[in-house]
Formats: C-alpha cells, sequence, structure tokens
C-alpha cells in the first residue's frame, strides 16, 4: 500500500512536471491534450470499484488481530501508546502467542516485526483510544487497555480503507497506460485483486477450523 502511494505521489508530480514541459508533445507519458490533472477522476469505473467495495464490505470484512505477523505490527503501536514502552512481549502474550517470546540482550522481546503498519494504523486507533477515554469520562464501562473491540475495530476498518486507496490508486496509475480508457477486462482484473486476497484468506480460516474440529474429534 506505502509503495502505490509513493508510486501514485510520484506519477502524479511528474504529470504535472510533463505538461509544461517544452517538449512534451514528444514524451511517452503525460496528460492528455484539454484534460485537466486529477489524481482520482470519478470515472466510470471509479464508479464500480466503489460499487463492489461497499458490497463486499459486509461480507469479507472482518475485525480480528491474528497470526504471529500480524500480531507483530500491531504490538509496536499497542506498547507504545498504551504502555509507553517497547516492550511487545505482553502482547504477544495476552494474543495466545506467549511460546514464540524471545528476548535481545536490551531485555525487550525480539519483535520482527515491521513499523509500517502501526505507523498507518496510527490515527485510527488513536481516534479510538480518544473515544474510550470520552466514554470512561461518561461513566461508560470501557476499557482502555488497546485490547478492546473498539481498537481492533478500528485498525481493521483502517486496513479495509486502505487497501480500498490502493486499489484507486491501481486504477488510477492504469488509466496512465490505457490513454484514460481502461479496458473492461482490466478493470475485472483489479476488482480480482481486491476482492480475490480476502476471499483465499476466508477459505483458508474456514479450512483451518475445520482441521481443528477434526482434530477434536479424534
Amino acid at each position: 500500500i506505502g509503495g502505490l502511494i509513493l508510486l501514485a505521489a510520484v506519477t502524479a508530480v511528474s504529470r504535472a512536471e510533463l505538461s509544461t514541459h517544452p517538449r512534451k508533445h514528444m514524451l511517452p507519458f503525460g496528460p492528455p491534450a484539454g484534460r485537466a490533472i486529477s489524481l482520482i477522476a470519478l470515472t466510470h469505473g471509479v464508479m464500480v470499484l466503489i460499487i463492489v467495495f461497499l458490497v463486499a464490505f459486509p461480507v469479507l470484512f472482518k475485525p480480528w488481530i491474528h497470526g504471529a505477523d500480524t500480531i507483530g505490527y500491531y504490538s509496536w503501536l499497542r506498547s507504545l501508546v498504551i504502555d509507553g514502552d517497547l516492550q511487545t512481549a505482553d502482547e504477544f502474550e495476552h494474543f495466545g502467542m506467549g511460546w514464540l517470546n524471545t528476548y535481545a540482550d536490551t531485555g525487550l522481546r525480539d519483535n520482527p516485526g515491521t513499523v509500517g503498519s502501526a505507523m498507518l494504523w496510527s490515527p485510527w486507533f488513536l481516534a479510538a483510544h480518544g473515544l474510550t477515554l470520552l466514554g470512561r469520562a461518561l461513566d461508560l464501562p470501557w476499557a482502555a487497555d488497546g485490547y478492546g473491540q473498539q481498537y481492533i475495530l478500528a485498525v481493521s476498518l483502517g486496513s479495509a480503507v486502505y487497501a480500498f486507496a490502493a486499489l484507486l490508486l491501481a486504477y488510477r496509475l492504469a488509466q496512465d497506460f490505457f490513454a484514460h480508457s481502461i479496458p473492461p477486462r482490466y478493470l475485472d482484473r483489479i476488482i480480482q485483486v481486491g476482492v480475490g486476497h480476502r476471499l483465499h484468506a476466508r477459505q483458508e480460516e474456514i479450512g483451518s477450523s475445520l482441521a481443528l474440529g477434526r482434530g477434536g474429534d479424534k
């Protein structure tokens, strides 16, 4: 997602520069004559992507933190904001993966998870934390511990929004290669990238549940 955002930013800047280039008619890229430069135009393709997202969201959206990688990403954010440190061992313990804990010479857990997801999740997490603190001030029984469902819901929603933004950027970048008119089959491919990955994840989830069920029957 970060790479697509960076690529889109570079493309937008390059197109702006090329639009004023003295030999722009000789260059392979740049906006068509008479067309204003815009990052995302409300075209037919964009409307299709929005409709697909709105239809698929209730079915495919599942707020959860699972797997060692995701726990590693989330633990940086939760530990820094809630605990005020970078000791992520307790997050792994909370999510049932304390058996993976190994420690560096500093005494901190050796967490190989990168911080990119934590950075992108931080606005959503902080918004959930602020609402939680407000709720507690109103005597609502909300725990401001970073583990509540409101936190998980917030960062999961953030991931969904970022994923959809990445699809829009992919569509926008594809327009540059097809003179702003993308053949329908390529729009289908973009939709498949966005929806197919989540369907595959759901299939793995169901398969794992069935495997655990069979194991429990033995």
